[in-house]
């Protein structure tokens, strides 16, 4: 049995494969910059903390902080921001209700997909 393609099933197949290595690269590429722009374009948030609590889920935990004027920040595990020195678990505990800090921050808040700025450091502001 032989098979034979014929000019247009062979450019189907080209175009087919063309197009998605294409969407491929595209994907990839909008994810990286997605991950990329919010990383390294860290920000500062200054503010009282009126409260503080860990939210638990089936699939994870999240540390949460509320300011004053309700914005609301996570301390995150991530694999986005890894430094050394960077113990998400530390910066939690180090935060008290009740004081003032500059906290550095990465990331967007999406209420609806509940993704809140993620703080990387914490300076407490006397």
């Amino acid at each position: 049995m032989s098979y034979r393609y014929t000019r247009s099933r062979k450019r189907r197949i080209i175009t087919g494969v063309l197009t998605l290595a294409i969407l491929v690269i595209v994907i990839a590429a909008v994810a990286v910059g997605f991950v990329f722009s919010s990383y390294i374009q860290s920000y500062t948030v200054t503010g009282t903390v009126k409260a503080k609590w860990i939210d638990y889920s089936a699939e994870t935990s999240a540390y949460v902080v509320v300011l004053t004027d309700g914005t609301l920040l996570e301390v995150e595990r991530n694999l986005w921001y890894y430094k050394p020195e960077f113990n998400p678990d530390r910066l939690y505990a180090q935060i008290e209700v009740g004081k003032t800090y500059r906290f550095t921050c990465w990331g967007w808040q999406v209420d609806i997909l509940y993704w809140y700025p993620n703080i990387i450091k914490a300076e407490e502001i006397k």
